[in-house]
């Protein structure tokens, strides 16, 4: 059980931090695109600031459509939870696991006439999950976990999250032509690639380094990918178009 509510929400919260990079690029925030994340992104909406010219006008449209768009989806912090939640699993100690054990009916009796005990394993999931248990135990104790059963939660964070991002889409493919139609009224800032092209490695190399090369003539891909590449000017007849850019 554990195992499965951990795979759905590390899944909704790199959907979110997804989400945040295609938010970062297409409204031109001023962080980096690779480490993006939804937190980052919001606030970075919240922070714009500067002339009010039609570039800004549309990041703080599109700033407005976006807390509209995360309100609408759920309930007020479930998709702070969400992050809250996906950030313990992953970054830290795991806290204690509540459940218990609900009986079930219709209540069914043995050969000896006594009832058999039939029950099901209802577990909750933490109330404030970005809390330590030794903080949240300082509370009333019945404020430890949420007061539903934990499918419930997980349903509903997928419903979510799936209309967030969903209208969240529709309002970047909009801005998105915007800017197509206005190249000029919103440039991207070079804080996105701070540093440039990256070229660090950390240096390893395998546990077997050279006993089984990649060395392919052709590879065979989706036509999304095809397109992705020549919008990144990495096919042969673009790749010194690098050395021009700023």
């Amino acid at each position: 059980m554990g195992i499965h509510y951990a795979g759905i929400v590390r899944a909704l919260a790199s959907a979110l931090d997804c989400l945040a990079g295609a938010i970062t690029g297409v409204a031109g925030l001023p962080t980096s695109i690779l480490k993006a994340d939804f937190s980052k992104a919001r606030r970075g909406l919240s922070k714009i600031s500067g002339a009010p010219n039609d570039g800004a006008k549309m990041q703080a449209h599109f700033a407005a459509s976006l807390e509209a768009s995360v309100a609408a989806a759920g309930p007020p912090g479930s998709l702070e939870w969400t992050l809250d939640l996906r950030n313990m699993l992953v970054h830290r100690g795991r806290r204690i696991e509540y459940g218990q054990f609900v009986p079930r009916t219709p209540v069914l009796y043995g050969a000896d006439a006594l009832p058999v005990m039939r029950v099901r394993r209802v577990m909750h999931l933490p109330r404030d999950p970005g809390r330590s248990d030794v903080e949240v135990f300082l509370d009333t104790p019945w404020t430890l976990v949420l007061s539903e059963e934990g499918e419930h939660t997980l349903q509903g964070l997928i419903g979510s999250t799936k209309a967030l991002i969903e209208t969240t889409a529709k309002d970047l493919l909009d801005f998105w032509q915007w800017r197509r139609n206005h190249p000029a009224s919103l440039c991207q800032p070079a804080k996105q690639w701070q540093e440039g092209r990256s070229t660090k490695s950390t240096g390893f190399n395998g546990y077997a380094r050279g006993t089984l090369e990649l060395a392919p003539g052709m590879a065979t891909v989706h036509p999304d990918v095809a397109r992705r590449i020549h919008s990144a000017a990495l096919d042969d007849s673009a790749r010194t178009l690098w050395a021009t850019f700023d």
